[in-house]
């Protein structure tokens, strides 16, 4: 059976809903309520393929010893998540996210990474892996120790022992963007990424040209994710647009990492490209449907649900790995 390895940054995330007028300097305001949830892109990812069922999931993160920290690992506990790669650090405190929701769904974020930046995936840290196993990296590029040829010497390991090497980006606040990611390309079997990001890393407006830039380097599939309007799939000299699904949304948060996840977790069960790029539409059309990144994640049979409804829909029969 094939492993999904998730690598990655994890956090607690701190959701409030939309404030119209943020309080004077020295006031206060109120606000109906605040979620505390488990978050960020590594851990995202990897409950979503979890949520779905049917595939060994293995985290691997950096988290502090502090009350946060013991927050999440009860979580993963609960979750029957293997936890082996994830690595307490007692010099720092478990990282944070506060999330502002606005009312059209979209959200803003101020991030403290804490733990995560002494995430460096070093021996021992990441569980062996088999040939066929997917081993995933969320958001390089907000990982600053992830940079350049410390990717290339993760990414290369994982390819050479046979595993399919998974990247994707999140937003670069250094802005070095292509520079960046560009020694490891050649030992990225799938890179992901959104419109905008692609833009900051190829200079293209369309995401075509920008995708077969990035193939060019090595990948033999890339993903340029879309939000509603679905995701665009370059794969051996052709792009296919996969639409996406419409739903009432609530908050976009995760939105990107619970589509990933169900593009790996279609991978992983042996789907086509093309299914698993419906199958992920499918589930992060079901995650932008509450608040929080993890509230909304489906599992199969609600994503079922999201791509039988619509009116091109599909039926995923995952125990073979076909769409009918």
């Amino acid at each position: 059976m094939v492993d999904v390895l998730c690598m990655g940054v994890v956090m607690l995330d701190v959701v409030a809903q939309y404030l119209e007028d943020w309080p004077d300097r020295g006031g206060l305001a109120l606000v109906d309520k605040v979620i505390l949830q488990p978050g960020g892109v590594g851990l995202n990812v990897a409950v979503a393929v979890a949520k779905l069922g049917g595939v060994p999931v293995k985290l691997v993160g950096c988290i502090g010893n502090d009350e946060a920290g013991a927050f999440l690992l009860r979580f993963l506990d609960n979750l029957g998540m293997v936890k082996d790669g994830v690595k307490i650090d007692s010099d720092l405190p478990t990282g944070i996210i506060l999330v502002h929701v606005h009312p059209d769904g979209e959200r803003s974020m101020v991030a403290s990474l804490g733990a995560n930046v002494s995430l460096a995936g070093e021996d021992g840290q990441i569980p062996e892996m088999k040939k066929g196993d997917i081993f995933h990296i969320s958001g390089v590029l907000g990982l600053p120790q992830f940079n350049g040829e410390p990717l290339a010497r993760i990414t290369s390991k994982a390819f050479k022992a046979g595993a399919r090497v998974s990247v994707d980006t999140t937003f670069d606040p250094r802005g070095r963007w292509f520079e960046s990611v560009a020694p490891a390309l050649r030992y990225i079997n799938i890179f992901q990424c959104n419109s905008l990001e692609s833009l900051h890393l190829t200079g293209k407006d369309d995401p075509v040209s920008a995708a077969q830039m990035i193939a060019k380097q090595g990948p033999d599939i890339v993903v340029i994710k879309g939000g509603s309007e679905g995701c665009r799939v370059y794969h051996n000299g052709e792009c296919q647009h996969i639409p996406g699904y419409r739903v009432e949304q609530v908050d976009t948060t995760g939105a990107g990492d619970a589509f990933t996840g169900g593009f790996l977790h279609g991978l992983a069960r042996g789907l086509s490209i093309r299914d698993a790029a419906c199958l992920a539409n499918a589930v992060g059309a079901c995650s932008v449907t509450a608040t929080g990144a993890m509230s909304g994640l489906p599992t199969m049979e609600k994503a079922q649900e999201i791509m039988e409804g619509c009116a091109d829909g599909v039926s995923l029969d995952c125990s073979k790995g076909q769409a009918s």
